[in-house]
């Protein structure tokens, strides 16, 4: 989705460390990028999420791993249980700690805990270390770490798990930038380096603070889908004017939909509209028709 050849490289590859690589791996789209693309292969990946919380249900049927907090593994593309400490409090309140995260955490909720109420897993290595440092919050243990197989419940054809996603300002300058980039390569880079584009272009580059650049939208960009029924999953993304102003629309897999003010006024009013669909699995691009809320539109391949 970055059209470096449209704008500045250098900016592109700087940008792409600190926006692209977190919307592609920590959002609610990134999670669909997990699901429906092939992992590639290399070195190990340590990347860590911290905008997204996948959860397992606290539910008996899910045994050792209730209410245990997941992860993508992005060599495999797979979920996987982080290394972490599990504690009930008196009140059945389940807590979540990881190797980060137990520094902070209070030692009333670990001392004179019943048998059963306190729990380490993850990895051999993760579980030594997170052990001894839960035995330093006043934990007790009676019993040596042992492997334990997944619940029956993970081989269900179909699990449901709990996630929650923060959609952060990085989130929304990555969004804005997908729009701002697909302008630049449709209108020619000469285009957007009008100063009338000078705010997007600083709200991308976090410059300054603009949230209601980016907006979230319950509308779908196609004409004859609604929220509840989507026709495909590839990536859309349009801009057409809307009064004196010129808007992008961006929906990844075609899930949430973002407007993005490109710019407020353009001054003179002339027709100005285009769209496509990048289809992420196939690699194929198409080409939008109609771009209008009063049209249906459909698919030119190009």
């Amino acid at each position: 989705m970055v059209l470096i050849e449209a704008v500045c490289i250098d900016c592109n590859q700087e940008l792409g460390k600190e926006l692209d690589e977190i919307l592609a791996r920590d959002s609610f789209e990134g999670l669909i990028r997990a699901e429906k693309l092939r992992p590639r292969r290399g070195k190990k990946d340590r990347f860590r999420a911290r905008r997204i919380l996948i959860r397992v249900p606290d539910e008996a049927t899910f045994g050792h791993f209730r209410g245990a907090r997941m992860a993508v593994d992005w060599k495999t593309r797979k979920l996987r249980p982080l290394d972490q400490i599990l504690v009930r409090d008196e009140s059945g309140k389940l807590y979540s700690f990881t190797e980060s995260e137990i520094a902070e955490a209070d030692e009333k909720l670990f001392r004179d805990r019943p048998p059963g109420s306190i729990q380490v897993i993850g990895t051999p290595a993760g579980v030594k270390t997170l052990q001894q440092l839960v035995i330093l919050k006043g934990a007790r243990f009676t019993e040596e770490p042992t492997e334990i197989e997944p619940p029956p419940a993970a081989s269900e054809p179909a699990v449901f798990l709990e996630t929650e996603g923060t959609i952060d300002n990085n989130i929304w300058r990555g969004i804005a930038k997908i729009a701002f980039n697909y302008l630049a390569q449709i209108q020619g880079a000469g285009y957007v380096l009008d100063n009338k584009f000078d705010r997007i272009r600083e709200f991308i580059e976090g410059k300054v603070e603009g949230r209601a650049l980016v907006r979230f939208s319950r509308q779908p960009i196609l004409a004859h889908e609604t929220p509840g029924l989507k026709t495909n999953e590839m990536h859309l993304v349009i801009f057409e004017r809307e009064g004196r102003g010129l808007k992008g629309r961006v929906s990844l897999f075609n899930s949430f939909t973002y407007d993005v003010i490109l710019c407020p006024d353009l001054g003179l009013i002339y027709s100005l509209k285009s769209g496509h669909a990048f289809d992420p699995v196939n690699k194929q691009v198409h080409k939008l028709t109609g771009i209008s809320r009063r049209l249906k539109l459909g698919f030119l391949g190009r």
